[in-house]
């Protein structure tokens, strides 16, 4: 099934959303005055997270080669082998925050933080370029 790709501030998109289909959404339309996550860019701290998340279970993927790969073995329906260098967990977000502190305390620098989908955004961005990526 294709996935339609659409900016995320689109006609085209809200339609999707609205409709409950999946869409892939990609960076707002030039000029627009936001981009996808300017919201949560500064709001979205730890302190923040904690306080709003308290008591919600969290996914959270842990990679000791800072690469982040999305796999689900829910989904891999034909049994491929697959060496996945992530580890898939769940818990709190005060479990997280007690993790993270103690990894920055014994880190020699600072751990980056990656987003779950890091390193898919040039091969979608390539899907939606390739069928147009239009809205419509």
């Amino acid at each position: 099934q294709h996935i339609p790709c659409a900016a995320a501030e689109s006609q085209l998109a809200r339609k999707l959303l609205q409709e409950r289909l999946p869409v892939v959404l990609t960076p707002p339309i030039k000029g627009a005055a936001k981009s996808l996550v300017a919201s949560a860019v500064g709001k979205w701290t730890l302190a923040y997270l904690e306080k709003n998340l308290a008591g919600v279970p969290c996914t959270v993927y842990r990679s000791k080669d800072r690469n982040f790969r999305y796999w689900d073995d829910s989904k891999n329906d034909p049994g491929f082998g697959a060496e996945q260098p992530t580890e898939k967990l769940a818990m709190s977000i005060a479990d997280f925050s007690a993790h993270l502190r103690r990894a920055t305390a014994s880190a020699p620098t600072p751990p980056q933080a990656a987003p779950q989908a890091q390193g898919t955004g040039d091969s979608i961005e390539g899907e939606c370029s390739a069928d147009g990526g239009k809205d419509g």
